[in-house]
């Protein structure tokens, strides 16, 4: 059975490879992203990938992607947009915020058979980790923390990230999807996703 999934943040880093491996699987791919050339691009290398030009922080671009999709059919959302906030404190609140939404959601909405997940993806090699560390010093006082994680080998591949949130949204039931803590270092989580099947 083909899932229809949307998934923001497909322009570039890890919603691309999401969109890309879900598209080789056989899924069908709402790619949102605010690049149209890079969504274009992208759109190219599968019909199953429908590009839509959107910034998901306004709100006449939600309603612009709420009328693309397919009302008729069950969606799957992968929120991935990146949060570009400067600094670490602000960056771990707003996703310490997340996980709490999260929380809230799925205690609200899981009786109506909708779920919510985080998952702990580590620092990715994406265009923004890049940018973090060329940052001017002055400006992000603490991008010597980005350099050191390339350094020391601690960013992850894109699209080793992307077939662990694929694992996540398609080998588990909404229970254990909805309950768990997911983490790309946990080894353990890592071993039973490998062995499920979907």
């Amino acid at each position: 059975m083909i899932k229809n999934i949307l998934t923001t943040g497909a322009s570039q880093g890890l919603g691309r490879a999401l969109a890309l491996q879900l598209a080789e699987m056989g899924h069908r791919v709402y790619a949102v992203g605010r690049s149209e050339n890079l969504l274009m691009e992208l759109a190219k290398i599968s019909n199953l990938i429908i590009p839509i030009v959107a910034d998901i922080s306004k709100p006449s671009d939600r309603e612009k992607i709420y009328q693309e999709i397919d009302k008729n059919e069950t969606l799957s959302i992968i929120h991935n947009a990146a949060i570009a906030i400067p600094g670490l404190l602000a960056y771990s609140a707003s996703k310490s915020a997340l996980e709490q939404a999260s929380r809230c959601l799925n205690a609200e909405l899981n009786s109506q058979q909708i779920y919510f997940s985080v998952l702990r993806p580590g620092m990715i090699d994406t265009a923004m980790q890049l940018k973090l560390r060329s940052s001017d010093p002055s400006k992000l006082p603490n991008c010597e923390f980005y350099r050191q994680a390339e350094k020391q080998h601690k960013l992850t591949d894109p699209r080793e990230v992307a077939k662990f949130v694929i694992d996540v949204l398609l080998k588990t039931d909404n229970e254990v999807f909805s309950k768990t803590a997911w983490n790309i270092y946990d080894e353990a989580q890592k071993k039973a996703l490998a062995n499920a099947i979907n």
